[in-house]
């Protein structure tokens, strides 16, 4: 269970409009991506074990890479758009409380709904 709880840290972390980029630089985004990298290359293997085709040569490194960069720019990414969320809602001369509750409120429905859509 404590691996669950350092993930949804990690994830509140990353969210928060208040987090510096520089931050996202640290151990606990590494074993992130490395952790989920190990996790979807498994099921990739898996799943394409039981099916009848065989995948080309050379899939696993390309599908590698490709994992690696997407969820190394997805923690900037997604800190962008909460920041994005944060400053409109600042703008709009909401207080600076109400706007970190309603990112922070906004960034979870949009994160659990790609969640489960995936």
């Amino acid at each position: 269970m404590q691996l669950f709880n350092n993930f949804t840290e990690l994830y509140f972390f990353t969210i928060n409009p208040n987090t510096k980029y520089s931050d996202l630089i640290n151990v606990d985004i590494v074993y992130s991506i490395i952790l989920h990298w190990i996790i979807y290359i498994s099921l990739f293997y898996v799943i394409f074990e039981f099916l009848p085709f065989k995948i080309p040569k050379g899939t696993f490194p390309k599908l590698t890479l490709f994992l690696l960069i997407v969820m190394s720019i997805g923690f900037p990414l997604r800190l962008a758009r909460s920041k994005s969320i944060y400053n409109s809602l600042l703008a709009k001369n909401m207080s600076e409380e109400k706007a970190f509750k309603k990112t922070m409120k906004l960034m979870s429905l949009g994160y659990f709904h790609w969640y489960f859509l995936s």
